[in-house]
């Protein structure tokens, strides 16, 4: 089995587990105290599951890569439910 990378969503975008992101903080806060979703590791993706990572993975547009996130982290949640 391939090893599958782990993503964290925040609002300040999306960022590989273990890759530390040095940017500052322009906004002149701590931000507003939401957590960070926790992204599945994707190993027991069905077709769409894999489309939908495969999709947020490439894409450039972090607002848009963000949503992707949040569209795959609750197709989990339904799938996971159904099952």
């Amino acid at each position: 089995m391939a090893a599958v990378p782990r993503y964290t969503v925040t609002k300040a975008g999306v960022t590989k587990a273990g890759v530390v992101d040095n940017r500052t903080n322009s906004g002149g806060g701590s931000g507003n105290g939401a957590s960070a979703l926790a992204v599945p590791d994707g190993s027991d993706d069905d077709i769409i599951a894999q489309r939908l990572r495969k999709a947020a993975e490439e894409e450039r547009d972090p607002q848009l890569q963000k949503k992707l996130w949040k569209e795959y982290i609750q197709y989990k949640k339904y799938i996971g439910a159904e099952q």
